[in-house]
């Protein structure tokens, strides 16, 4: 009677077991039916897909203690934007130091105008100007000069980072956007997030640089040419529609953290898959969500993404839970494994 009990128990818990490990396979298999991606693979700067080609003024090959405007001292060259030069300068009144920016206004790149979105902008992880100098057709700016490392070297050196270095610097960066998008009395839409465009700081703060695409949102047309970083963009930036709003910043981020992951930019679902080596899958349930090539199912706010982003720990019981439910099932099918096998060589001894 005792053997009867344990082996219909046994049968039963099999069943059980077998019906939960299925469920949860649907719920991962059902995920990944979102459309997300959409192909884009170049890095360089596109309008109206043809690759922006800069014919640079010599004055803005600067070199090292050259003075300039009386005022800053060159220190050195400290890197390249979308259209700009960037420069470290030491103020020669006051021996601070300061970035300097030198954009060339040339033909369509004229349409960009990066001081005049800087200007509306007072926030802790945006560079401040301090000092605008014209000179035919190139603009200098002097802006905060932000000591740390781009978040595309730290992913060059260090390949993936930790699921809570990810959801700190993500709700950062939702929180630079979501200013950005609720400025008045036009929203700015940033349009080319990417790791270049980041820097983290020497004290693992998120700071957003060169804004020389970005643009304000006087209406819901679409813009005048297309541009952006492809490898980052949604669709819909380089379609005949030019769409760029707060959803595709939102799409740009969650490639920008999905990098950050797998130590490069998703090209297909599968890549989403091998996510879950590393991160709990509601983090790539959010990810997936934000780059979903279908815009209906996509965040509606930069807020919602950063409110998805907070609760992943909070669930964190949930997850304990059922991790814990998988090692006691699994503990106890390898004891009704051994029960089994027990019982079988007793019928031979």
């Amino acid at each position: 009677m005792m053997s009867y009990v344990i082996n219909s128990i046994s049968i039963l818990f099999i069943i059980i077991y077998i019906s939960f490990r299925k469920f949860n396979q649907f719920k991962v298999k059902k995920m990944f039916d979102i459309d997300v991606l959409n192909g884009n693979s170049d890095e360089t700067i596109f309008i109206n897909d043809a690759e922006i080609i800069i014919e640079k003024d010599p004055i803005m090959k600067l070199v090292n203690g050259y003075i300039i405007f009386g005022k800053y001292e060159v220190k050195k060259h400290i890197g390249s934007g979308n259209m700009s030069e960037v420069y470290l300068v030491r103020n020669m009144k006051l021996g601070n130091l300061w970035a300097l920016k030198v954009i060339n206004y040339c033909d369509n790149v004229g349409l960009f105008a990066e001081e005049g979105i800087l200007r509306n902008i007072n926030h802790i992880s945006i560079p401040n100007i301090v000092d605008i100098y014209y000179k035919g057709n190139t603009v200098y700016i002097i802006e905060d000069y932000i000591e740390g490392v781009s978040l595309d070297k730290l992913i060059k050196e260090n390949g993936n980072f930790s699921q809570k270095q990810i959801i700190n610097w993500g709700v950062e960066l939702c929180e630079i956007l979501s200013y950005l998008h609720n400025k008045k009395p036009y929203p700015i839409i940033f349009r080319d997030l990417k790791p270049s465009n980041i820097i983290i700081t020497n004290n693992n703060k998120v700071v957003l640089i060169d804004f020389g695409i970005s643009k304000f949102k006087a209406s819901d047309k679409s813009d005048y040419i297309a541009s952006g970083t492809k490898k980052y963009a949604p669709y819909e930036q380089f379609s005949n529609e030019k769409i760029t709003d707060e959803k595709t910043d939102i799409f740009s981020l969650g490639m920008v953290l999905s990098e950050c992951i797998l130590g490069y930019v998703p090209v297909k679902k599968n890549d989403f898959k091998k996510m879950m080596n590393f991160v709990d899958i509601e983090i790539v349930l959010i990810l997936m969500k934000s780059i979903t090539s279908n815009r209906e199912k996509s965040y509606d706010s930069v807020n919602d993404m950063k409110k998805d982003l907070e609760s992943v720990d909070s669930l964190f019981l949930k997850k304990y839970n059922r991790k814990n439910i998988l090692r006691i099932m699994n503990i106890f099918l390898l004891s009704i494994s051994i029960y089994f096998v027990w019982e079988g060589l007793k019928l031979f001894l």
